[in-house]
């Protein structure tokens, strides 16, 4: 009964779409394009007219470059062989029918345009269709994003990495893609220079998508729009790399990723920088809110971050365009184009492979730096864009390791003594000896600024607060420096008052600054070492978070020994930044590519038998100004494994107290009202209930 109901299903959808067919056959063409090798699914869709250069009435005829089958092609269902057989031209056999038996079990999946306006709306106002040439053979297309004010930067792009034309014997194609200027008067002031650009080259394409601010970062109308180009007029293309304007680009390094990477994912490659554990902001205003209404889980799955470039092969690159536009899901709702592509190859059941080697920060690069990048961003000026070619097509002798190992690093810091700078440095002014007294089982530190007494205050009447840790045997500790800029008797009276009334200020004798954050961790260290050797755990935080003790005290006792565990967000392959930012690290002062793997300093956590190596190691470690890289060099150097998790969380929306209970913190929290408010909503009894 079950199989004559499935036929009658199947003989019903190749009636109705007979009956299509014949209905919109002055309009419509009907394709098949199979999806999987073993024939298991296959995708009928129609293409309009408009989109078709010429067809001929009968024999074998090409779609912008696509097969398809115009009167030559059969749909017949065998009921003898069970199974269905479709007849269709192919390419080397331009009147021949090739046929192919399916198994029962397939299913037509009906795929009308659905989003049929969108699809027009991506429009083109310069398209370029004669740009690439099916006898091309092109294996790589470099679709570098742009806007058109950035003209000296396209012309110093189209003597550098734009005019490499193979590589190992594989053809390479690099076009400009770019929006519309977002008003009439820069429109009517920009479109001749465009014009006469395109003109000259030949190879710039221009949306009706209004540009974004920052180009690095596609609107989902600009990268749905490239996606229809390259379907339209570049589909020979094996491989397409989305690319800035901005951004070096390594191609026989990013060649030899795809050939390391196409095997395994076989036709649907996605391949970039890969942002994980990435949360929705639920927050209305925020730039990457997202609504429950447009997506409803709470984790964004796995998506390349694009302003670092991403590969993606043609056929991912169709099935993506197809899927955008044969559902109702509502792409335009998303704030990024990243994002939303990470959506679609989760709904493709695509993967996205990590590269490291993708960065969107380079600055200072050398040959050596360029050597081991796929690409690396940052060159914002035709000057810079020149220098780092340069740069890149002068090789030197020897480059220092990308990845150092304890060799590397242990040279790097030969004839290192901080023993006196640290004697004098870390003088304490202020400390509470007795607080391990009666010894706890974790101890917190909390780094602050010396004017943050609203903060504090506010961890006091929350998650700090006296009564609810004291019960958990936690004590916490706010560690700070000495305020030299802006250090006045009147702020010096307010913290030895705070520290007379509370008892819980750790502050030693150097100048507060974000560089000297790495002072604190030392200081954090060389105190558990001397004041409280027998705690089991060890917490590092900021001000400006809420924490879930109670969580990180359960995971701790059931999940993890009391000895050897370093844990946190862990970041691997980080590279350095050499661009002029507080994040700035020179390479004078640190010579390597990447740091080695860390904790992003929103929070994470240390037994206590690891303190010693720890503080052992940085008194012959080269200081750097980024405290979590150095606290990861430490752990190197002393053979620490670092453990990495998901319950330390820097981003998302702060009102989802839901989250919280399922993490060891929540980083963000600037203002003391809402960690407040928010710290309440948390510990509400009906909201415990609702989260379960």
């Amino acid at each position: 009964m079950h199989n004559m109901v499935s036929r009658a299903k199947q003989v019903t959808i190749l009636c109705v779409l007979t009956i299509i067919m014949l209905i919109l056959r002055t309009s419509l063409v009907l394709e098949f394009d199979f999806l999987e090798n073993d024939f298991r699914s296959a995708q009928v869709r129609f293409l309009e007219l408009d989109q078709i250069n010429s067809l001929a009435t009968t024999g074998f005829e090409t779609v912008n470059g696509r097969p398809v089958g115009g009167s030559k092609l059969n749909i017949n269902y065998d009921s003898k062989k069970r199974s269905q057989k479709i007849y269709r031209p192919i390419a080397s056999k331009r009147t021949d029918n090739i046929s192919v038996d399916m198994p029962e079990n397939l299913y037509l999946d009906l795929k009308i345009y659905n989003n049929k306006k969108l699809h027009k709306k991506l429009d083109f106002i310069i398209d370029e269709p004669t740009t690439c040439q099916a006898n091309e053979n092109i294996f790589l297309l470099n679709v570098i994003l742009t806007a058109p004010r950035f003209v000296d930067s396209r012309n110093a792009i189209r003597k550098a990495w734009a005019d490499v034309k193979v590589v190992k014997g594989r053809n390479i194609k690099s076009v400009f893609f770019m929006g519309k200027p977002t008003t009439a008067n820069l429109v009517q002031k920009m479109a001749p220079r465009v014009n006469s650009e395109s003109e000259r080259y030949r190879d710039i394409i221009q949306a009706v998508a209004l540009e974004e601010n920052i180009v690095s970062s596609p609107t989902v109308f600009k990268m749905l729009s490239v996606f229809k180009w390259v379907v339209s007029w570049c589909p020979h293309a094996t491989y397409i790399l989305i690319s800035t304007d901005s951004l070096f680009v390594n191609y026989e390094n990013i060649l030899k990723a795809i050939d390391e990477n196409a095997g395994v994912n076989k036709r649907y490659l996605y391949m970039g920088r890969v942002k994980k554990y990435s949360k929705v902001d639920r927050t209305p205003g925020h730039p990457e809110y997202i609504s429950k209404a447009v997506y409803n889980n709470s984790n964004l799955p796995k998506y390349c971050v694009g302003g670092a470039g991403v590969v993606l092969s043609s056929a991912f690159v169709h099935r993506a365009y197809d899927d955008a536009m044969c559902h109702s899901f509502k792409p335009l709702r998303f704030p990024s184009g990243d994002m939303y592509l990470g959506i679609q190859a989760k709904r493709l059941r695509v993967e996205a492979i990590y590269q490291e080697e993708f960065l969107r920060a380079g600055f200072e690069a050398d040959y050596c730096d360029l050597k081991h990048s796929m690409t690396l961003g940052g060159f914002l000026t035709p000057t810079s864009i020149s220098e780092i070619w340069k740069n890149f097509t002068t090789p030197i002798d020897h480059c220092p390791s990308a990845n150092p190992n304890n060799s590397d690093i242990s040279e790097w810091s030969r004839g290192v003594d901080n023993s006196k700078y640290f004697s004098k440095c870390l003088n304490i002014i202020y400390n509470n000896p007795s607080l391990c007294n009666r010894t706890p089982y974790l101890v917190a530190f909390i780094t602050s600024f010396p004017d943050h007494f609203a903060l504090r205050d506010a961890i006091r009447v929350t998650w700090g607060a006296p009564e609810y840790v004291s019960k958990l045997n936690i004590r916490v500790m706010f560690v700070l420096g000495r305020a030299i800029e802006k250090e006045t008797p009147e702020l010096i009276n307010r913290i030895t008052q705070e520290h007379e009334k509370y008892n819980d200020i750790l502050l030693a004798n150097f100048a507060e600054s974000f560089h000297n954050l790495t002072l604190k961790v030392v200081l954090g260290l060389k105190w558990i070492n001397e004041f409280c050797p027998d705690v089991k755990f060890i917490y590092k935080g900021d001000d400006d978070m809420l924490v879930n003790f109670d969580r990180i005290l359960g995971h701790l006792r059931s999940h993890y020994n009391s000895t050897g565990l370093f844990l946190g967000n862990l970041m691997s392959s980080s590279p350095v930044i050499r661009q002029s930012s507080k994040y700035l690290v020179s390479r004078k002062v640190y010579p390597f590519k990447y740091f080695p793997p860390y904790f992003s300093g929103g929070g994470y956590i240390m037994s206590s038998d690891i303190i010693p190596d720890l503080y052992k190691q940085s008194l012959s470690t080269k200081l750097i100004p980024i405290d979590d890289a150095f606290c990861g060099i430490l752990a190197k150097r002393a053979g620490i494994t670092l453990t990495g998790t998901s319950g330390f969380i820097s981003s998302g929306s702060k009102d989802d107290m839901c989250r919280l209970h399922k993490a060891y913190n929540l980083h963000g929290f600037k203002t003391t009202s809402t960690m407040i408010e928010r710290w309440y909503q948390f510990r509400n009894t009906s909201t415990q209930k609702t989260c379960k």
